[in-house]
Parts: structure tokens; sequence; C-alpha cells
């Protein structure tokens, strides 16, 4: 059997949930400053540029 090698990366991502529901306007900032810090820093690394970005708060 031939071994295919896996295809490239189509999407970076990262996500966090909350231990509770908040409505601190601060901690959604700094969790969204956290995530877009880790995406920005794996595209760095590999050398890559985006050419979307989807956000999602749930």
């Amino acid at each position: 059997r031939t071994v295919v090698p896996r295809a490239p990366e189509k999407s970076i991502g990262t996500e966090r949930t909350l231990d509770s529901d908040t409505t601190s306007e601060q901690t959604v900032q700094q969790l969204l400053q956290q995530c877009c810090s880790e995406v920005t820093q794996h595209l760095r690394n590999r050398k890559l540029m985006a050419r979307t970005i989807t956000l999602k708060l749930r």
C-alpha cells in the first residue's frame, strides 16, 4: 500500500472554553488577544499568510 503524505493545513485556529459565562468586556478582550496572538505566531513560524480570519465567540 502506498503511503499518502498528509495534505497541507487549510486552517489554523485556537479556542478557549470558559469555566463559567462572563459579561466582562475585559475578559473577552484578553481571550481574543490571546487567541489572535497564538494564531499569528503559528503563521509566522510557518512563514504563512492568511487570506481570511474568522473569530468565533461562544
